[in-house]
């Protein structure tokens, strides 16, 4: 951080700026079964962030983010059993135009007003939420552009609600309206099998977020999120849990229900280019976590055969107890999943290395049941192991090794489509970061 503070004359108020960023360059390989094609990327780039705040109550910020590709390959190449391109590596750049070498976007842009227990921000920002995040796995996060309140009117109640009308998903250029950011990524099959026909057919005006954390006993406490997104859908996420210690481990049960409905023409009024053709959609899911040298979650979730649980991949990766990197439940109906995830943590004089190390089986519908698997995701094992290291001679540094591996399993057809970039295959994600 590189601080300045001005006094000014008439009152006690401070003036003080600072400056902070990151630099990030990732590499990331995906290798493919037999003769389908392999894929790999290299990126640099990071961010470049202002803040300057006026006593406590006022504060304004921007944030310039970049990415840059090195070149290693062509991004645009495509597999030719399938004709199909990379899945993994695309995301680094811009989905929209995978031949622009460099991307830069103002990101971040808001002012903050805060009085009491009050906050008020209004511009461009972040916003961390079980489905609309970051999802800052990639070189640029996913942002959003509007309008965000926070109370908290007592220790045991934080309050949020917010009306967004842009959003930049991960990786792009520019900020898209609501209804024409659904659609950038890749966007699968519709309920009959034909390719989906929603991107840039979407009609939303805006998204509408609310959040609630209350937490009324010592051991108790609740997680509710609101989404509403215009013409297109409501959802709704509850998470309960309580958490117990006994000796030198805390034991918690968690459980989550995410209900959605279509609102309004669910994006379209012609069914051929609607993006959420489901009248409902239920996700449950339940977690057991035990804290202490080694923090173990044993997670499974549910996602029920009412219809399909959609959220738009552009804004977030789903907060499921059952989430692994480099795959997702979105998209999918009648489908379940049980992973088992172990994390610690050990420090030496070198420095310090987390580890995280994930196993989960993951069912899902036949990749011909297009109403049930809008992606053609086969079942699969899905195998992870996750390495930070920051050396103790410069903490700025963090070092990150993701190795993810899938297995295909069940009855797949004879389709190379099925398999490449989805399944019987393995990922290297590397990835240093400096953070200044």
């Amino acid at each position: 951080m590189l601080p300045w503070t001005v006094h000014a004359q008439s009152d006690s108020v401070q003036s003080r700026g600072d400056v902070s960023g990151q630099w990030r360059t990732y590499f990331m390989s995906t290798l493919n079964q037999g003769d389908l094609k392999d894929f790999a990327a290299l990126a640099t780039g990071g961010k470049l962030k202002y803040v300057h705040r006026w006593g406590t109550h006022l504060e304004a910020a921007a944030a310039f983010y970049t990415a840059v590709n090195l070149g290693i390959s062509d991004p645009t190449a495509t597999d030719p059993a399938t004709g199909r391109p990379s899945r993994y590596e695309a995301g680094l750049f811009n989905m929209q135009d995978l031949s622009q070498r460099e991307v830069a976007l103002l990101g971040e842009a808001y002012l903050t007003l805060r009085y009491n227990r009050h906050a008020l921000t209004l511009g461009r920002m972040k916003l961390v939420s079980p489905l609309f995040n970051p999802q800052d796995g990639r070189m640029i996060p996913t942002l959003l552009q509007g309008l965000w309140y926070a109370q908290r009117p007592d220790k045991a109640l934080d309050l949020g609600a917010g009306v967004f009308t842009k959003v930049a998903p991960r990786g792009t250029d520019r900020f898209y309206g609501i209804g024409e950011s659904i659609g950038v990524y890749p966007a699968g099959r519709n309920l009959t099998g034909a390719p989906s026909d929603y991107p840039m057919h979407t009609r939303s005006k805006f998204l509408a977020i609310g959040h609630a954390h209350w937490k009324p006993m010592p051991h108790g406490e609740v997680h509710v999120w609101d989404y509403w997104a215009d013409n297109v859908f409501h959802t709704v996420y509850l998470e309960p849990a309580y958490t117990v210690t006994l000796g030198e481990h805390a034991w918690q049960l968690a459980g989550q229900w995410v209900h959605q409905d279509r609102v309004g023409e669910g994006g379209n009024a012609d069914p051929v280019r609607r993006y959420f053709a489901s009248r409902t959609a239920d996700v449950f899911g339940v977690q057991l976590q035990v804290k202490g040298t080694t923090t173990v979650r044993l997670g499974y979730n549910r996602i029920t055969g009412a219809g399909q649980f959609l959220f738009p991949r552009e804004w977030g990766r789903e907060g499921l107890y059952t989430f692994q990197k480099r795959e997702r439940s979105e998209g999918n109906a009648n489908a379940d999943a049980l992973v088992l995830t172990l994390d610690r943590t050990w420090k030496g004089q070198a420095g310090s290395l987390q580890g995280i190390v994930s196993a989960g089986h993951h069912w899902r519908a036949s990749v011909t049941e297009a109403a049930a698997n809008k992606y053609a995701q086969p079942s699969y094992t899905h195998l992870n192991l996750d390495l930070f290291y920051t050396p103790a001679a410069l903490r700025r540094l963090q070092t990150e090794l993701l190795l993810t591996y899938k297995i295909g399993q069940g009855d797949i057809p004879e389709n190379p489509a099925f398999v490449l970039n989805k399944v019987d295959m393995g990922l290297i994600n590397l990835i240093v970061n400096y953070t200044f």
